[in-house]
């Protein structure tokens, strides 16, 4: 989800998609339940601004599958 949301030119300049890959990131730990379903919202948040850093969205793009 990171690498292909991130590679989109403009990205981080669009709310909208931002917001759609934070819903994204949640409802995937929505599906683990328990601590992680509590806290997705904050996860996500705190992930997002994890990968805004311009070094780990480079990271991200470009590492293996």
């Amino acid at each position: 989800m990171l690498k292909t949301e991130l590679a989109l030119t403009g990205f981080w300049k669009s709310p909208a998609n931002v917001n759609k890959l934070a819903g994204e990131i949640q409802n995937y730990m929505a599906n683990f339940g328990g601590a992680a379903f509590a806290n997705r919202k904050e996860v996500a948040s705190e992930l997002l601004a994890w990968a805004k850093d311009e070094r780990m969205t480079s990271a991200i793009i470009y590492s293996e599958d």
